[in-house]
């Protein structure tokens, strides 16, 4: 496998993650509380965000495991990410050697 070869694997691998985190937000966010802010405004005129919302009515909306498997999957690929960053580093200080070396 040449140097160069490695830089289109590492720009796929940067994409594919980049999607996985983008994913798993979308996942985050649309499992979370729809609010309204108006809906949070009591009679006095003061903001009470969750004094009205039942948490343990709304629990199947907050899936614990659902959120960890989200994180999960945004660690894994933050990882990946870095991985990638790293091969496409080396390749670049591989190809730099190579280019001194013939000069």
């Amino acid at each position: 496998m040449s140097v160069y070869s490695i830089l289109p694997v590492a720009a796929s691998n940067l994409r594919h993650n980049a999607r996985e985190v983008a994913d798993a937000a979308s996942n985050i966010v649309e499992s979370s509380v729809q609010f309204n802010p108006s809906d949070g405004v009591n009679d006095s005129g003061t903001l009470s965000v969750f004094n009205d919302f039942n948490f343990a009515e709304n629990h199947d909306r907050f899936s614990d495991q659902d959120l960890i498997t989200q994180v999960m999957r945004i660690k894994k690929a933050e990882v990946a990410y870095q991985a990638s960053g790293m091969l496409i580093r080396t390749a670049d200080e591989m190809s730099q050697v190579i280019l001194e070396a013939v000069s």
